[in-house]
């Protein structure tokens, strides 16, 4: 298993919000820190997927 850095970001007024920097374009975000590490799990695992390849490189 692989792990990959996701720094969180949050503003007074904002979701907390979740980009991979190893993955240029697979951000995502969520109002609390479960929703938010629960929705950055998927865009990670979406990133991943074979049709994302591409992207990847």
């Amino acid at each position: 298993m692989s792990a990959y850095i996701a720094p969180l970001r949050k503003d007074v007024t904002s979701e907390f919000g979740v980009a991979f920097p190893d993955f240029p374009g697979c951000v995502t975000a969520g109002w609390s820190l479960e929703e938010a590490r629960r929705m950055a799990t998927e865009a990670h695992a979406d990133k991943m997927e074979p049709e994302h390849a591409c992207d990847r490189w």
